[in-house]
């Protein structure tokens, strides 16, 4: 990596990279709220929505990553 003096240059796919962890730990975070709150609501739903919402990112995810990412 070099240095400008506008800062460090970052290659464009790391830049990618990055935003796409962004974008996951913000999703992270709504996805905590909206599991503990249906935890607090009602324990089996909040169980449910975390055992199926899981299941379903991790396969959306790791399909997005291998052919559209």
């Amino acid at each position: 990596m070099s240095s400008t003096s506008d800062g460090p240059s970052i290659p464009p796919e790391n830049r990618k990279w990055f935003r796409l962890g962004v974008a996951v730990a913000v999703a992270w975070a709504v996805y905590l709220v909206a599991l503990l709150w249906l935890l607090r609501l009602d324990t089996t739903l909040g169980l449910a929505f975390a055992v199926v919402s899981s299941v379903a990112f991790g396969i959306a995810f790791t399909l997005f990553v291998l052919y559209v990412y």
